[in-house]
């Protein structure tokens, strides 16, 4: 799971990004997330493609995190992501 900063940030060009896609290599997750593999989405890559469109800050919380630990009986089709409270996501 990579966002489209971190493609861009390794010199990979947005044409190469959509091509990816297109060819069905990658998969767009969320807008600005990838799978840069084909495939289903396992439960830790739904749950990093979360973090990453989130953005910065951008953690795991709540039951989520409690999942993570082995804290919570099973997962919840919620995912719960806290993020910095100066910025908003949409």
């Amino acid at each position: 799971m990579l966002s489209r900063a971190q493609l861009l940030g390794l010199d990979l060009t947005k044409d190469l990004i959509a091509s990816r896609c297109s060819q069905g290599n990658w998969q767009r997750v969320y807008p600005g997330v990838y799978a840069v593999f084909s495939g289903e989405l396992n439960r830790e890559a739904v749950l990093w493609a979360a973090v990453l469109r989130a953005g910065r800050g951008a953690v795991l919380s709540h039951q989520t995190a409690a999942e993570l630990w082995g804290l919570a009986d099973a997962p919840n089709s919620l995912i719960h992501v806290t993020i910095p409270s100066d910025r908003r996501v949409s």
